[in-house]
Order: structure tokens, then C-alpha cells, then sequence
């Protein structure tokens, strides 16, 4: 009987947390969402939780982690948040000009845009202060975050930005125009302290 626990807790640890990711999700927009589902606050936004279960080139399926999955797993929210954490390693940076070459005339030269090697719901990188950090040592500037979709952001050293008051017009002029709903994140800039190392609204 023993062996059999332990069969069941190596599957859960190896073959299910492996697949967990994070996703951050508007939470006023998905209010209702939130409220069904394991998830935790994260500044403005929410954390919600996914499992993927293909990743083929062309394609990524994956299912949100519900309260009665994650109660038939046999774990709780940490469990899930800490999993997302730790498979956060598999982040990519890509130059601006690979995506968005209008952006270019006020976000600079500098700009990058951060998301996962699967660019799904790859806004969840915004946690990964490591990154951040190295980015930030490597410009030895402060970042500003701008919530690009659900799938990735792009961080600019805010040196590089003559201003920063007009930001949330043209974030929110950018998503009115250019997303659906449920890829927005979020309406307003971010940005990271590289002497905090902290992340914070602006």
C-alpha cells in the first residue's frame, strides 16, 4: 500500500507540477473566473493556473487548474504557484523589432520583449525578477513594463523614455485597438526597481 502512495505523489511531482504554468489574467475582466478557480493577487492582476499537455510548434492545449482538479490532485494553491515558479526558467528574450517595429519610435532601440519559449500566456514572466534584474543591470536603468497582452511584455529602460505620463493613453489606445478582451492585461505600465527588485504599478 505504501508503494502505491508514493506511485501516486511521484506522478503528481513529476509528470502534472512539471506542466504547471502560471498565467496573469486581468481581474476585472475575468471576475468570474477568478472567483471559480485556485488563484492568488499579484499587484493588480490575478494568477490563475494552467496545465499544458501538448506543446507542439504550432500549437499549445492546456486547461485551466480548477478548485475540484486541484483538490483531485491532492494539492493547494502554494503547491501550484510554486510549480509556476520554478518552470519559469523557460523564458525567452526577443529584440522589439522582431514583433512591433512601430512601437520603436517611443519605446527606443532597447525595447525587449519577454515571454516563454511556447509565446502563450507568456506575461507571466513579469515574476521572474532574475530576468528583470539582469536586464536592468545590463542597461543600469530602472524598467518600465508595458503590458503588451496576456502572452508577453515588453520591459524598456525607463532612462530611455523622455516620458512616462502619456503611457497609460497609449496602452490603453493600443488595446482598444489592437487586442481581443481576453488577451488584455492590463491598461496601465509596470515598472522594476532594480535596487528593490521589485515590481510595482505605475
Amino acid at each position: 500500500m505504501n508503494s502505491k502512495i508514493i506511485a501516486v505523489d511521484e506522478y503528481r511531482d513529476k509528470l502534472v507540477l512539471k506542466n504547471i504554468m502560471g498565467q496573469l489574467i486581468n481581474k476585472e475582466l475575468h471576475r468570474e473566473l477568478v472567483e471559480s478557480v485556485p488563484h492568488r493577487n499579484y499587484l493588480d492582476l490575478g494568477i490563475i493556473y494552467r496545465i499544458i499537455v501538448a506543446a507542439e510548434t504550432e500549437e499549445v492545449v492546456s486547461f485551466i487548474v480548477t478548485n475540484s482538479l486541484m483538490d483531485y490532485m491532492g494539492v493547494c494553491e502554494e503547491h501550484l504557484y510554486n510549480a509556476a515558479i520554478e518552470n519559469l526558467s523557460n523564458g525567452i528574450e526577443v529584440e522589439l523589432e522582431s514583433f512591433i517595429p512601430a512601437h520603436e519610435r517611443f519605446l527606443g532601440n532597447r525595447a525587449l520583449v519577454l515571454t516563454n519559449e511556447l509565446y502563450v500566456n507568456g506575461a507571466f514572466q513579469m515574476l521572474c525578477t532574475n530576468r528583470l534584474d539582469v536586464i536592468s543591470r545590463r542597461f543600469d536603468s530602472d524598467l518600465i513594463i508595458f503590458p503588451s497582452s496576456i502572452h508577453e511584455i515588453i520591459v524598456v529602460p525607463e532612462c530611455d523614455l523622455s516620458r512616462t505620463d502619456n503611457l497609460k493613453t497609449i496602452i490603453h489606445d493600443v488595446n482598444n485597438m489592437c487586442l481581443d478582451s481576453d488577451d488584455i492585461l492590463s491598461d496601465h505600465p509596470y515598472r522594476y526597481d532594480r535596487e528593490k527588485r521589485f515590481v510595482s504599478c505605475l
